[in-house]
């Protein structure tokens, strides 16, 4: 493990921490664009910081991305394929006027599950590896499990049709875009698409107009609640950075089915913890199997090559810290989103926003990329116009990935 300074290490976390405030708040920026450049700039930075050092610019600003991409789910419906099963409850409190109520329970379940997720790690440590023989062989037929499980989870045999035919579809556009295609960044358009510029398309289309936004303190959970809500969203993220291809939207719905009867307030909670222990997970998975299943934490890979209990430890205690700042920066920013809210016109984000992701797609992705974007888009709105929960269209990850074992 290459050590720096202490001062260039503080230096590489709190520039990390900045770059995910970027990334968090932007819809289409994903942090593992920023992950491929540094691990790209690496030798370049070679004279002022350490691999090490690289390493917790990155865990910190992923961490920090995870906290404060709610933001644009909750205010643009422009969410992380992590987040696009709480766009309907953070919405549902936006148009209530309590959009930052909405963000602030994301932010508590983030931080307390980011907590539980350390004190934890010891015991993943000793259990990960055997896990790890027993499953990987199966992984496949887990991966398909999932995926028949939460099409059989829709009521009626019509939804359950209709949301086979949204997996065979996504399954089949992931499929071309990530085994077949060579474009560069093929997650951008694709996952935009989806989760993103669908959900705003729809929004274009909407009367409903936004209402004065409150910044109160309100709404909260008991105690007794959020400790199995911590405890489910630990469970859950650490399926999402165990099996391949499974999402934060899949573990958030697989929760739903251990806590069947879940209020909005405590599904955002949910989310928020299920995101950030993902991301957490991902380091102790990395470290005990050698298995990355976070963008940010295989580039961190290929700078460590071998993560120790040492260097697992490191990252882990900057993912921890970037976490409470991200915490403090989200209240900071939900303050700010509030206000805005009720000055620049709801219609005018939603352009601003597909304008700006389509730019990015051409300049990273080319003309394939928009092509791409374009009919990921189709396919998010043919989901959601048909009432299937777009959670399916995570399949455009699964099936590569089970083409890949096999």
């Amino acid at each position: 493990m290459a050590v720096g300074s202490i001062s260039s290490a503080i230096l590489a976390f709190f520039s990390g921490s900045m770059s995910g405030i970027v990334t968090g708040i932007t819809p289409g920026l994903h942090v593992n664009l920023v992950s491929t450049v540094m691990v790209s700039s690496a030798d370049a930075l070679a004279s002022m910081f350490s691999s090490m050092d690289i390493a917790i610019f990155l865990v910190a600003m992923a961490t920090v991305h995870t906290v404060l991409d709610v933001i644009p789910s909750i205010f643009l419906g422009a969410p992380i394929e992590a987040f696009a099963v709480s766009v309907l409850p953070g919405q549902r409190l936006m148009l209530a006027g309590a959009g930052y109520e909405a963000v602030r329970l994301a932010t508590a379940g983030a931080v307390v599950s980011a907590i539980i997720s350390v004190i934890v790690s010891p015991l993943l440590f000793l259990v990960m590896p055997y896990l790890d023989v027993v499953l990987s062989p199966r992984m496949s037929l887990i991966i398909i499990a999932v995926t028949i499980l939460l099409v059989l989870r829709e009521k009626g045999w019509a939804k359950r049709i209709k949301a086979s035919i949204a997996v065979i579809l996504a399954g089949l556009l992931g499929y071309l875009v990530l085994i077949k295609s060579s474009m560069n960044d093929p997650l951008l358009p694709m996952l935009s698409g989806l989760f993103g510029a669908s959900t705003l398309i729809l929004s274009l289309g909407d009367s409903t107009s936004i209402p004065p936004q409150y910044v109160t303190e309100n709404v909260s959970i008991p105690v007794r609640r959020q400790c199995v809500l911590v405890a489910c969203a630990v469970f859950s993220g650490w399926i999402v950075a165990f099996l391949p291809g499974v999402g934060a939207a899949q573990a958030a719905i697989l929760s739903t089915l251990l806590l069947p009867s879940l209020q909005p307030v405590e599904y955002l909670f949910l989310v928020g913890g299920i995101g950030t222990v993902n991301f957490m997970m991902s380091i102790i998975t990395t470290a005990t199997i050698g298995k990355a299943r976070n963008g940010a934490v295989a580039a961190v890979i290929e700078l460590i090559p071998r993560i120790d209990i040492q260097t697992a430890a490191c990252l882990s205690a900057s993912a921890l810290a970037a976490a409470g700042l991200g915490a403090f920066l989200a209240l900071g920013i939900g303050r700010m989103a509030s206000r805005l809210m009720s000055v620049i016109p709801y219609k005018v984000s939603c352009m601003a926003v597909i304008i700006f992701v389509t730019a990015l797609i051409s300049f990273r992705s080319g003309p394939v990329g928009v092509l791409v974007f374009i009919t990921a888009a189709a396919l998010g709105i043919l989901a959601s116009s048909s009432g299937v929960a777009r959670l399916h269209l995570m399949a455009c990850l699964m099936v590569p990935v089970v083409a890949r074992i096999h």
